[in-house]
């Protein structure tokens, strides 16, 4: 795992558990995301990847334990607030108003982080995220109802970048993408950690994650059964065991 300095940021999960009505889904879960690191969250559909992901945003879901941003640490069992401006998320799906300009879906980015999206900070942070995507740079004035999956998908984690979060939390970016355009939306994650975001990548398509990521948490049912480096299991004959 990487090692953790003096400036490295940390968003940790500690004993989580988390029902939907009687039905106990999470099991004494743990999860620790770094500052520039890739951390990918692998399972089943069903094992518990995006209930931990609500569970991290603090809503939608009943839970108990203690979820901390650099050290700042409470115990929760309720859903309640997210941490701060300072955790984005981009949910599963291509989650993006089709009848608002490709600059109105990213400049809504502003309003979850309590700043106006006039504000010179959403126009600073407008021109900043384009520069990962600067195709949608050329159509800011197309709606986004006429994108393709993968411009749609480029949309929504430009809004979660908008306000710089330490944290992007990536709910499954990969679903319904073609292979080239899953591959290009890796790269610029692989891009957000290099220059010092903590992303949490939720994923099916395992061989894509482990190619970007830096550790692997495997979840089963709940619980997690193995936190591994991802370089140890790429290629490894012993990864679906796992699943």
């Amino acid at each position: 795992m990487p090692e953790v300095s003096e400036t490295t940021q940390l968003l940790q999960a500690r004993h989580i558990d988390a029902w939907y009505g009687r039905r106990q889904v999470l099991f004494d879960v743990d999860l620790t995301l770094r500052s520039g690191t890739i951390t990918a969250l692998l399972g089943h559909n069903g094992a518990g990847k995006t209930t931990l992901v609500r569970v991290l945003l603090g809503g939608g879901v009943r839970w108990r334990g203690q979820v901390s941003l650099n050290d700042e640490a409470g115990e929760r069992t309720m859903a309640g607030r997210p941490l701060t401006r300072s955790v984005s998320i981009v949910p599963q799906g291509l989650g993006v108003f089709g009848s608002l300009t490709i600059r109105d879906n990213i400049i809504l980015g502003a309003l979850a982080a309590g700043i106006s999206p006039r504000s010179e900070e959403a126009k600073l942070g407008l021109e900043r995220v384009l520069d990962y995507f600067p195709i949608l740079r050329q159509r800011l004035s197309q709606r986004a109802g006429n994108l393709s999956g993968g411009q749609r998908q480029m949309v929504s984690i430009a809004r979660a970048l908008l306000c710089q979060p330490q944290f992007l939390l990536l709910d499954e970016p990969s679903v319904g993408l073609a292979p080239r355009v899953v591959e290009d939306i890796m790269d610029v994650t692989a891009t957000l950690a290099a220059n010092g975001t903590g992303v949490l990548l939720v994923e099916q398509n395992v061989r894509e994650a482990l190619r970007i990521a830096a550790d692997a948490v495997i979840i089963r049912a709940g619980r997690v059964i193995a936190v591994e480096d991802a370089a140890d299991l790429r290629g490894s004959d012993d990864l679906w065991k796992l699943f």
